[in-house]
């Protein structure tokens, strides 16, 4: 694939900032082919689209509920029926994780998900701020960034550097789709001061003179701004065994946990993260479960880890089991081809920890990471009662 420029979208105008700086995206997998560079944003240029935001999100607001969900719906016709021409997602997604066909259908049943339906506006025009997070991919964004328009908001979406072209779909889209000029704002590569500015601006946080500064700057807006940071607790981390299939439960448990296609190996929310396990049966599903992750493909094969923090993430979790005295059965080290350098590979081996008692903090940790706990209980119920403390 041909690298290509990104550009921010401002006001219905695809523009660089004038800065010219920029960052490159490469893929996660062998040969690290560049998928394209973007454009940085300032300060300045957030503030800019706000303002076009505020300018179109009146007469957006005013609109009736029918007319916003025609635009809406044309933009995701339009996504559907054109899936290979300009704007393209689905190859990019592909190169940057190595995903295969089986695993892009996947993607391409959440974009077929995808629905919009009339809302009436809610109070007075206010404008989203949506922190796109990787995580979303491509359907999971334009499904926030759509709930917004719906109600009648404008948005701004500030793009996450290790998927900036899920904005640009989307963005481009709603651009055929003739939605109104300012409706909708797009910008990459927000510098981290301005970010956290903006965070706790709108958080009600001020703790430093940057951010009053910046809270001073969004009052002259004199708009109500929303945040929407996509920080949703992932639900369902927990699962308990019912029976002695112990070979069907260690099949459904990898693929629940570090499946490639569902949670793009374990680095997606609402994920299992922990197994719960009557004692009589633990030591014959830790066996059938090592069995099956030494051949199941998914483990053997995973999804590159989305960037290198992530790598530093799961390391600090495998010490933190470690040090609170579990038991690492298996993984805790990066993969490598053969006569490749370990730090040029972004895939790990799933970790899987034994002897996790359920107040330790391993077993607590919500982040979306490929690490699962087998904890040991002494009963169903007791099991049922631990998983709903442990998700809630």
């Amino acid at each position: 694939m041909k690298a290509r420029l990104g550009m921010h979208w401002v006001g219905g105008q695809w523009r660089v900032d004038a800065s010219g700086h920029g960052f490159e995206l490469r893929a996660r997998v062998e040969p690290h082919e560049s998928l394209g560079s973007w454009p940085r944003s300032s300060g300045t240029l957030v503030f800019e689209a706000l303002q076009a935001c505020k300018r179109a999100g009146a007469g957006w607001h005013a609109s009736s509920d029918v007319e916003r969900s025609d635009i809406l719906n044309s933009a995701l016709s339009i996504l559907r029926e054109n899936p290979q021409e300009d704007p393209q997602w689905e190859q990019p997604l592909r190169t940057l994780f190595g995903l295969n066909e089986a695993e892009m259908e996947l993607q391409r049943r959440a974009m077929t998900a995808l629905e919009t339906k009339p809302r009436a506006s809610e109070g007075e025009a206010q404008i989203a701020v949506v922190l796109a997070r990787w995580t979303d991919l491509v359907a999971g964004l334009g499904r926030r960034i759509l709930s917004h328009l719906e109600l009648g908001r404008s948005v701004l979406v500030i793009a996450d550097e290790r998927l900036p072209f899920a904005g640009d779909v989307w963005c481009r889209a709603l651009e055929a789709a003739k939605l109104p000029s300012g409706i909708v704002s797009l910008v990459h590569g927000v510098p981290f001061d301005v970010r956290r500015s903006l965070k706790r601006a709108l958080s009600g946080h001020q703790s430093s003179t940057a951010d009053e500064a910046f809270q001073a700057t969004l009052d002259v807006l004199g708009v109500p701004i929303v945040l929407c940071q996509g920080m949703a607790q992932p639900a369902n981390r927990s699962v308990v065994l019912a029976d002695g299939d112990f070979q069907s439960s260690a099949k459904m448990v990898i693929e629940a946990a570090f499946g490639r296609a569902g949670t793009i190996s374990g680095q997606l929310p609402g994920r299992v993260g922990r197994v719960l396990c009557e004692e009589r049966m633990l030591s014959a599903f830790t066996e059938a479960l090592l069995k099956e992750l030494a051949l199941h493909p998914d483990t053997q094969n995973p999804v590159p880890l989305a960037d290198a923090r992530a790598m530093g993430s799961v390391k600090a979790l495998w010490e933190l089991g470690l040090d609170e005295g579990c038991t690492l059965i298996h993984g805790g080290e990066p993969m490598a081809r053969a006569g490749q350098r370990r730090s040029n590979d972004r895939r790990v081996q799933p970790a899987v920890f034994t002897n996790v008692e359920s107040e330790m903090q391993v077993a607590q940790i919500e982040d979306p990471l490929p690490i699962l706990c087998l904890i040991r209980i002494p009963n169903q119920a007791a099991g049922q009662q631990l998983a709903k403390q442990l998700d809630r």
